[in-house]
């Protein structure tokens, strides 16, 4: 597999996918304040939600980036939280110029909070079933002692 061959395949994996739902939430922000029922009483839970898979799509392009059997580090974690939170941040201010809509300080509060589930939902997936399969192959040492 050439260099040109394995960049193109992170992107249509690990890029594109972000990239787009970025834009979803850009697009949808993008719009007059649409009243739903739900939405009203649970703002906040909506907020968290919509986040939750840009933590998981950030963490899982940084993780990514370094190659396949890259860890998951504090430093990479951290990254992804901010990263997410700066984009809930520049959502909010565009919102604000928005006819209807606003901008709240606990909307970005809420969204950080769902970065930081889907970064830690994406931990949790990569331990459980992908580093799984590497741990499993590791044979550690007997504790017991023969005499």
């Amino acid at each position: 597999m050439t260099e040109k061959d394995r960049r193109l395949g992170f992107f249509l994996v690990f890029t594109a996918p972000l990239l787009a739902y970025l834009g979803l939430i850009a697009v949808m922000s993008h719009q007059e304040k649409v009243d739903l029922p739900v939405a009203g009483r649970f703002d906040k839970v909506v907020h968290c939600l919509e986040y939750m898979p840009v933590g998981f799509l950030i963490l899982r392009w940084i993780v990514n980036r370094s190659g396949s059997r890259s860890r998951i580090t504090a430093r990479a974690m951290a990254a992804a939280l901010i990263l997410g939170i700066l984009y809930a941040v520049t959502d909010e201010i565009h919102q604000a110029f928005i006819p209807r809509r606003s901008a709240e300080l606990l909307d970005v509060a809420a969204d950080g909070i769902g970065v930081l589930a889907g970064c830690s939902g994406y931990a949790w997936i990569r331990y459980r079933f992908v580093d799984a399969k590497n741990r499993s192959r590791i044979k550690f040492p007997s504790a017991r002692c023969d005499k």
